[in-house]
């Protein structure tokens, strides 16, 4: 609360973006799909937040060294049977870049 009298100050805001942060997007994967077609990003995200709690947290970190092709195929047989191929190849693409 201003006191009374106190000059009153206008100024022009500057809309900030904004991410989507928390779980899935926690993840490397979340991060790169975050801009992907809506339906492959929301598909990753339904299946990850299906996972066991003790799956996601290891999702949180960065694959190591030679870890990161059973990652992505772990990615590509979980998603496999709700995305068309289209749909996979472009995530896949866009995981392994």
């Amino acid at each position: 609360m201003r006191k009374e009298g106190a000059a009153v100050e206008v100024r022009q805001c500057q809309q900030l973006s904004f991410i989507k942060c928390g779980g899935f997007y926690n993840t490397v994967e979340g991060l790169t799909l975050a801009d992907l077609n809506k339906k492959i990003a929301d598909s990753f995200q339904k299946a990850f937040n299906g996972l066991a709690e003790d799956v996601k947290d290891l999702l949180y970190y960065s694959p190591k060294d030679g870890e990161f092709a059973d990652r992505a195929n772990f990615w590509r047989y979980l998603l496999e049977p709700v995305l068309t191929a289209e749909e996979l190849r472009i995530a896949m693409i866009c995981i392994l870049r």
